[in-house]
């Protein structure tokens, strides 16, 4: 009888847990800026599922379209050069600032892509050397999933 009454007590909790159950994947927004005199001079916004660590979301920086923040055409004077193809080099320091992801001041000579679509792709050769010497906070290093082996690969990266 004792056994029935913990069955049927068990089954009712679970179900009443099941309810009440959170999503599994809660999203979070994922923003990088391109300073210069701390003043926002590129932009751009992604959402993931939250479970990306620092090198991950760093990497974003790869494959995410940069757009002029509303203040570009202002700051934009003599902050580098332009090509042919559209490509930006910078002249000055640029900090880049990546949410969960991390932070570093590179030095004169960071380079944008213009894409067809209008944005501004950075160069992965520069988000690899820029990934070296990145700081993260300390809440974020205790989740890297490969700390070491990220640390490697880039460094043969620089070596080449």
């Amino acid at each position: 009888m004792y056994k029935l009454i913990f069955i049927a007590l068990t089954f009712i909790a679970a179900i009443m847990a099941s309810r009440t159950k959170e999503p599994d994947t809660l999203l979070r927004l994922v923003k990088a800026r391109l300073l210069i005199d701390n003043k926002i001079v590129f932009e751009f916004s992604k959402g993931d599922d939250g479970h990306a660590d620092a090198d991950e979301v760093w990497d974003y920086l790869k494959s995410s379209e940069f757009r002029p923040a509303q203040n570009f055409s202002e700051i934009s004077k003599d902050l580098g050069s332009v090509d042919n193809n559209g490509t930006i080099k910078f002249n000055v320091r640029v900090r880049i600032n990546v949410s969960y992801g991390g932070e570093i001041d590179f030095p004169p000579g960071l380079r944008l892509t213009k894409t067809k679509e209008g944005g501004y792709l950075m160069n992965t050769e520069d988000v690899d050397i820029s990934f070296v010497g990145r700081m993260i906070t300390r809440e974020s290093a205790i989740y890297l999933t490969r700390p070491k082996a990220s640390w490697d690969e880039r460094m043969k990266l620089l070596e080449k």
